[in-house]
């Protein structure tokens, strides 16, 4: 094999321009990728732990082809795209560690009849790349374990040849000459690695999208002995059985991985697996036009994959959200620019920005790199009306909702907490209080505690960098009462009784006395208070005049503002 060592770094990063439309996905950006993008993938090709986005292309006149990089950085945003350039066309791509080495290295498809694989080196970039022949222009490529010795192999399918090339992975951490299966090829073909009949081996799945009239899927089982079984097919139900696009992924709620194929003019097909090693019969999904690539990942953030579909023509792309009963939900269109046409690698889900979460990755052949992410919002899902004076308030707990204000429970990153007192505090175990602190949402969810010393309403915000904050007014009071002490008492013998009270806010007190027919006995209090607690008042048992009451209950009442209240008190002789 040869090395091609011409490396041309390229630094620019073009913001082209952005949408806002309803719903789920409600903001697309445009980064400028040079020339015709024709496949995306996502993953840490710069070893920080953060995904990194890549895309491949063809031939655009005035343009350099080649790997276009994108690498996160720490404000969950790209770095100045990098290309490595690569002379023939480039039509799919993958990324998966191909030397064994810990680190994630790229492949990509070249209609030179050749896979080019760039290993990630100790300076977090990529090697010039190393070329693999493979066999007539090969138009898809897929890293995955494929003869189950626990490291990555390289797959791909080919255009204008009726097979498909397996590179297996040496100890050397290279790649081992081809070895091909023999399959009849339409064009169009779109090859992907999945467990597809649960026996924990990986599997070699084709798509043979070019052709009506023949079984468009193909399996290559796994078998004992680490080889690829002659494959079983498998066909779409339809007048139109072209098609267009397929991923690998569980659709169902039961983890085994399913198959999503788009077709025709308005379909997709579910095909699942059964309890044997076989697939079900496909059941299909009306679709919107044209549907083509399809990708499955969790979008919604609930924990449950949805497939997401882009369509040839339209300027749309689809979300189909996985139901609470292990079925697909009706479409839901989102606004896209407008191509003709996408291929069947041209779509890509991942977290680029570190917060659990899935966006859409979209190589877009008239655009570039087309990124959707959703705008996600912050809500109480709990909180306390009021809190009295540096008491410590019950949890409040705050959530992570997705565009359609379902709680995205994948998400896990912190959200910071502020008040507009500035004598309000924060606690997560009620042990520290701060002024303004940042906690940890786990499972798109957390909680804690408030108090304070300033009487009133106060804001409490909850915020996180490109969200939607949330805000919850919390009132800061003492809760008027009234209580009597030593209610039964005898003022012959000096006894009184004592009525203690607080008032919530400033505002004219009184308290009165009255018989159990409801005539005044005595006004004790008849003044402007201002908030507070433990005001009290003595009554020895007499009336206006100073003179002792006779025996019996009497009723005494405050009114503070808008609370009232009555208790009573049992006068002895």
């Amino acid at each position: 094999m040869r090395k091609i060592n011409l490396l041309l770094l390229i630094f620019s990063l073009v913001l082209i321009s952005s949408a806002v439309f309803a719903g789920l996905y409600d903001t697309y950006t445009i980064y400028s990728v040079g020339a015709k993008s024709e496949a995306v993938a996502v993953g840490d090709i710069n070893n920080d732990s953060k995904n990194d986005v890549v895309i491949v292309s063809s031939s655009k006149a005035g343009e350099t082809k080649g790997l276009c990089v994108f690498l996160q950085n720490e404000t969950g945003t790209f770095n100045p795209k990098v290309i490595y350039p690569i002379v023939p066309s480039s039509y799919s791509v993958a990324i998966g560690d191909l030397n064994n080495d810990g680190r994630q290295d790229v492949a990509v498809a070249n209609d030179d009849d050749n896979i080019r694989v760039f290993i990630q080196n100790n300076t977090a970039t990529l090697d010039a790349p190393v070329l693999y022949p493979v066999c007539f222009q090969p138009d898809s490529i897929k890293i995955g374990d494929v003869n189950n010795d626990g490291k990555n192999d390289v797959v791909v399918s080919n255009w204008n040849s009726d097979s498909i090339s397996v590179l297996i992975q040496n100890v050397g951490g290279t790649l081992n000459p081809q070895v091909t299966y023999a399959i009849a090829s339409y064009g169009n073909n779109k090859i992907d690695i999945g467990d597809i009949n649960n026996d924990g081996r990986k599997d070699v799945i084709v798509m043979r999208g070019k052709k009506a009239g023949i079984d468009s899927i193909a399996v290559f089982i796994q078998n004992a002995t680490n080889t690829l079984d002659t494959p079983a097919y498998y066909k779409v139900s339809g007048t139109d059985t072209r098609v267009f696009g397929m991923a690998i992924g569980s659709v169902n709620g039961d983890t085994k991985a399913d198959i999503v194929t788009s077709f025709g003019s308005s379909y997709i097909a579910v095909f699942t697996q059964t309890d044997t090693t076989a697939l079900d019969t496909p059941v299909n999904y009306t679709a919107y036009n044209s549907p083509s690539a399809v990708a499955i990942g969790d979008v919604s953030g609930d924990g449950k994959n949805d497939v997401v579909v882009l369509h040839n023509g339209q300027g749309k792309i689809s979300v189909y959200k996985q139901s609470s009963l292990a079925t697909l939900s009706e479409y839901k269109l989102y606004s896209l620019p407008y191509s003709s046409s996408f291929n069947p690698h041209s779509i890509a889900l991942g977290d680029i920005n570190s917060d659990s979460i899935c966006e859409i990755l979209i190589a877009d052949p008239d655009y570039g790199l087309i990124v959707l992410r959703q705008v996600y919002s912050l809500s109480f899902v709990t909180s306390p009306v009021t809190v009295q004076p540096n008491q410590v308030s019950s949890a409040i707990s705050v959530q992570v909702l997705n565009g359609d204000r379902e709680k995205a429970s994948v998400f896990s990153g912190t959200v910071t907490l502020s008040t507009s007192s500035s004598t309000g505090k924060f606690s997560i175990n009620k042990d520290t209080w701060v002024d303004t602190t940042i906690i940890m949402l786990n499972s798109g969810e957390g909680s804690f505690y408030y108090k304070d010393q300033t009487l009133g309403y106060h804001t409490i915000v909850v915020s996180r960098s490109g969200f939607t904050l949330a805000s919850q007014l919390i009132l800061v009071e003492i809760p008027s009462k009234i209580i009597p002490y030593n209610n039964v008492f005898n003022p012959a013998k000096g006894e009184k009784t004592t009525i203690w009270y607080d008032i919530s806010s400033s505002c004219r007190v009184t308290i009165k006395v009255y018989n159990l027919v409801g005539e005044l006995v005595k006004v004790l209090v008849d003044e402007d208070k201002l908030a507070g607690q433990g005001y009290s008042i003595d009554w020895k048992g007499e009336n206006s005049q100073g003179i002792t009451v006779a025996s019996g209950v009497y009723l005494i009442h405050i009114s503070a503002g808008s609370f009232n209240a009555t208790t009573k008190a049992l006068v002895i002789k």
